[in-house]
Formats: C-alpha cells, structure tokens, sequence
C-alpha cells in the first residue's frame, strides 16, 4: 500500500482484511519526530543529540503504535 497518507484506522484494517500485507508508513513517523522537535526547540537549552533522539523515540513510538493497529487486534 503505498501514498497512504490521511488513511483512517478502519480503512487500514479493511485494507488489510482484504489481503495488504505491506504498508508503506514513512509521512506519519516523520511528521511525529517534527512535531517533538518543533516542542523541544521551545525550551532554551538544546544540544543537537537531544533533537536527534527526541525525534526518534518519538518516531519509534509511533511506529509501535501502527504495528499494533497493522496486526487488527
């Protein structure tokens, strides 16, 4: 499934039923990591590692999160 962008939870898990067995997941991930960024850069003192990482445990969280809707629990 690919340029799925702005699909909902029920059409991912129809999608699925249907047979999609491969999602292609990278503007929601990476839209997740800005938006952290874009906090942390609110506060005064910021190293570039801290921008680095909060964006990434941020884009690992969200990932987690579509796996778990993926598997249509």
């Amino acid at each position: 499934m690919h340029g799925d962008s702005g699909v909902s939870d029920e059409d991912y898990e129809k999608a699925i039923k249907l047979g999609v067995r491969k999602v292609n997941y990278y503007s929601y991930m990476t839209r997740e990591g800005v938006y952290a960024t874009r906090e942390l850069l609110k506060e005064d003192s910021t190293f570039f590692h801290d921008i680095a990482l909060t964006a990434i445990n941020k884009m690992e969280l969200d990932v987690e999160k579509a796996i778990n809707k993926f598997l249509c629990k």
